[in-house]
């Protein structure tokens, strides 16, 4: 929940000193973001190899 808070306040603060202020387009990136991490996260866990090669065994 800390790293979602700390996400938001540090996009908004980015686009408020680069002039970018916009609700909706701080909603679409904070949403792609989400998506990019649940698809890294369904990647990484959705092969077992990946952890298996990792010597545990």
């Amino acid at each position: 929940m800390a790293t979602s808070l700390l996400a938001n306040v540090l996009l908004a603060t980015a686009m408020l000193i680069f002039g970018a202020w916009s609700p909706r387009a701080g909603v679409v990136t904070i949403a792609m973001l989400g998506g990019f991490i649940y698809v890294l996260g369904l990647l990484y866990r959705g092969n077992g190899s990946l952890l298996a090669g990792q010597g545990g065994g």
